[in-house]
């Protein structure tokens, strides 16, 4: 399984608005030079976009997935969906054209992670 990074990240952007914070949050998590400058330029041209047209780029089905997971974590951060999220997320795996069951699927995993860490910690910290 391959993940296309360069296709996430243009998705990212154009979730976000591809604004200037944005841009420099991504250019910031690039400073270990994943992704070369030149191709950093063409991701956030691409984003600028905007999602559906972003997504209808992205062809193979675990480079979707890897996102959709990622769009997840990232709203379950406060271990909590709200209704708001839940209409984006809903919004989202649409576009991306991630089936109920592999979202579901997905969202437990990041749960059941999310608890594992949290068990590890306290196993760690008592």
């Amino acid at each position: 399984m391959k993940i296309d990074i360069r296709k996430a990240m243009a998705f990212f952007v154009a979730l976000s608005g591809a604004d200037k914070e944005s841009r420099e949050i991504l250019m910031n998590l690039n400073k270990s030079n994943i992704i070369e400058k030149k191709d950093m330029s063409d991701i956030l041209d691409k984003g600028s976009r905007g999602v559906e047209k972003v997504a209808k780029e992205i062809k193979d089905l675990p480079t979707r997935r890897y996102i959709y997971r990622e769009v997840y974590s990232a709203a379950y951060l406060d271990r909590k969906i709200t209704e708001k999220e839940r209409k984006g997320l809903e919004r989202i795996r649409e576009i991306l054209s991630v089936d109920k069951k592999t979202a579901n699927r997905l969202e437990k995993w990041v749960r059941d992670y999310i608890k594992l860490l949290e068990k590890g910690k306290r196993m760690i910290i008592n």
